[in-house]
């Protein structure tokens, strides 16, 4: 993430941040807003209308670095992520071919999830 911040790529940073720290959707997390972050705490909607929460019901939180990087982008409007997916895809695959943005969500399923 550090290393898409110091290119100048902030708004692919914060979404790698925010796939990294929380199990939502890509095609959820470019549909978030700014005013659905509450402090540190995403109240976003599921595939299925449920809110996003973790196993004791209580919404995801991010830390605060993200949160600080998700306000300085686009400050004048409440939207975070202006581009389609596939622009975020194809940017992130050809810095590097590792990186998977779809697989961030199984990563975080895998860790947090007994």
């Amino acid at each position: 993430m550090r290393l898409f911040i110091e290119k100048g790529w902030q708004e692919e940073a914060a979404l790698i941040g925010l796939l990294y720290q929380t199990p939502i959707r890509i095609r959820e997390a470019l549909q978030l807003k700014k005013s659905d972050i509450d402090g540190r705490e995403i109240a976003v909607s599921g595939e299925f209308g449920a809110c996003y929460a973790d196993q004791n019901g209580k919404p995801y939180r991010i830390t605060r670095q993200l949160r600080n990087l998700i306000d300085s982008v686009n400050k004048n409007s409440d939207t975070i992520f202006t581009k389609k997916m596939n622009s975020y895809v194809l940017k992130c695959n050809r810095y590097d071919r590792t990186l998977r943005l779809h697989e961030l969500r199984r990563e975080y399923i895998v860790r947090h999830v007994p």
